[in-house]
C-alpha cells in the first residue's frame, strides 16, 4: 500500500489525524502488493488474478480429492447451500483459479520475497463452492510449477465447468429478475471463472492489524491508541481500497482473527471447529504455532469476482518450515467474511 514510511505519512495527511498517523507509520510491515491494469494479452506465464492459468502443455486442470466427510461439510449451510454443496461435490468439479504470480517478478523486488521460490510460478486454486464451510488443505492447491514459459499454454476450461459457471449465471439472473433486482454483471465472475486481470507485484508496506500476530505482539502500554488509530486507518483508507488486500506475505488483513490462529488450530488438533475448550486449552500452543506460519496470498473475493453483492476473503497460509522445504502441498485454506 504505502512505497515508504515517508509515502505513508505523506498519503495518511489526506485522512487521519497526526497522532493517528504516527501510530500507523511506526509498526508497517513489509509484504507484495499488487496494481492491477486491464490489459487483454496477457503473456503467457505472467502474474495474473482470475481468467485461466497457464500449464504444462497436456496438464489438467486440477480437482480437489473427494472429502470423506462430504455429508458433514454439507450440513454446515442452509438447505440451499448445502444442497448446491452436495452436487458439486458430487459431480467432483475443478478447483477454481485464483492466481499465477510470476516469482521471477516477485524475486527482483529483494529482500521482501526472500522466503519464497526465486524461479517459476506459483499457482493458486481454492474450491470456492465449498471452501467458505471447510478450512484446510483439501479446499487449496497451490502448485510451484518451474515448466520453461515455452511449454505453457493457457488451459481450456473444463467442459463441466463452464456448465456449471453458465447454470451459476442463470440462476443469478432469475434470482435478480424475481425480487426485481438489476441483472448481474455479464462481465462479473461466479464461484468457478472469474475475469482474468494482470496485475503486476511491487514490494509495499501495510498496516499492523490488531487481531493478527504482528498486532499481539505490540505492547500493552500502546494498545488502546493504536487500536484507534488503526480503526482511523482502516475506515479511512483501507475500506475505500479494496485492491490493497490483495497481497502475498506480510501480515494478514483479517475478517475476523488472524487466519493463522485458525491454520494453527486445525494443524495442532486435527479437526476444523475446536471447542471453546479445545481453544482454551491449547490456546497458549496454538499462539505460538500460528507465529511459525505465513500468509502466502491473501485474496479479496469480491475484487477477484469483479461482482457486487459478494463479500469474503480467502487466506492461503503455510508453515515457515514448510515454505522452505517447498511443501505447497501442506498450505491452508482459512475463508472469513464479516
Amino acid at each position: 500500500m504505502f512505497d515508504s514510511p515517508a509515502d505513508a505519512q505523506k498519503m495518511l495527511a489526506a485522512y487521519l489525524d497526526p497522532p493517528a498517523i504516527v501510530e500507523v507509520v511506526k509498526y508497517l510491515q513489509p509484504a507484495i502488493g499488487f496494481t492491477f491494469t486491464s490489459r487483454a494479452d496477457i503473456p503467457v506465464g505472467a502474474t495474473r488474478f482470475g481468467g485461466t492459468p497457464d500449464l504444462p502443455k497436456g496438464a489438467d486442470w486440477p480437482r480437489p480429492p473427494a472429502p470423506p466427510n462430504a455429508e458433514e461439510i454439507a450440513g454446515r449451510g442452509n438447505a440451499d447451500a448445502g444442497a448446491a454443496m452436495r452436487r458439486h461435490m458430487a459431480l467432483n468439479l475443478p478447483y477454481a483459479f485464483i492466481a499465477q504470480i510470476d516469482l521471477g517478478e516477485t524475486a527482483a523486488l529483494g529482500e521482501v520475497s526472500a522466503s519464497l521460490p526465486s524461479e517459476g510460478r506459483l499457482l493458486f486454486f481454492y474450491d470456492l463452492s465449498v471452501g467458505p464451510w471447510e478450512t484446510g488443505t483439501r479446499v487449496a492447491k497451490v502448485i510451484w510449477d518451474r515448466t520453461p514459459k515455452a511449454d505453457l499454454a493457457a488451459a481450456a476450461v473444463p467442459p463441466d465447468m463452464a456448465a456449471e459457471d453458465a447454470l451459476e449465471r442463470r440462476q443469478s439472473a432469475e434470482i435478480a429478475q424475481k425480487f426485481k433486482l438489476p441483472p448481474p454483471d455479464p462481465k462479473a465472475g461466479t464461484n468457478y471463472l472469474a475475469p482474468a486481470r494482470a496485475a503486476k507485484p511491487s514490494r509495499t508496506l501495510v498496516a499492523v492489524p490488531l487481531s493478527t500476530v504482528e498486532g499481539d505482539a505490540i505492547p500493552k502500554a500502546e494498545r488502546d491508541s493504536y487500536t484507534d488509530a488503526y480503526q482511523e486507518f482502516y475506515y479511512g483508507v483501507l475500506e475505500k481500497r479494496p485492491d490493497a488486500r490483495n497481497q502475498l506475505l506480510g501480515p494478514p488483513e483479517p475478517e475476523q482473527d488472524d487466519p493463522r490462529y485458525t491454520a494453527a488450530a486445525v494443524t495442532l488438533l486435527n479437526k476444523e471447529f475446536p471447542s471453546s475448550d479445545e481453544w482454551k486449552q491449547n490456546r497458549d500452543t496454538i499462539m505460538k504455532n500460528a507465529a511459525d506460519m505465513v500468509l502466502l496470498l491473501q485474496m479479496d473475493v469480491k475484487g477477484w469476482m469483479q461482482a457486487d453483492m459478494v463479500e469474503g476473503t480467502v487466506y492461503f497460509v503455510i508453515g515457515k518450515k514448510d515454505l522452505e522445504e517447498r511443501r505447497f502441498d501442506r498450505v491452508i485454506a482459512v475463508y472469513q467474511q464479516t
